[in-house]
């Protein structure tokens, strides 16, 4: 598991790999609180979505100039 790809990357990489394992090493640790974490995130992100209301109910969709 110690197998580390450093050969010649740049700085970015290296700490895009270094963010993804302590990510993963996060997640291996606590899997449900993750899951929930993001259900709860999920779920007050898309509260907007019911109560926007649209203005008609067919030219928000189609394009300008369309029959």
């Amino acid at each position: 598991m110690e197998k580390r790809a450093n050969n010649g990357d740049t700085w970015f990489i290296k700490w895009i790999n270094y963010a993804f394992e302590k990510i993963g090493h996060g997640i291996c640790y606590a899997p449900w609180t993750c899951i929930v974490l993001s259900f709860i995130i999920t779920g007050f992100l898309s509260l907007k979505i019911p109560l926007t209301e649209m203005e008609n109910n067919i030219s928000d969709f189609t394009p300008y100039g369309a029959r």
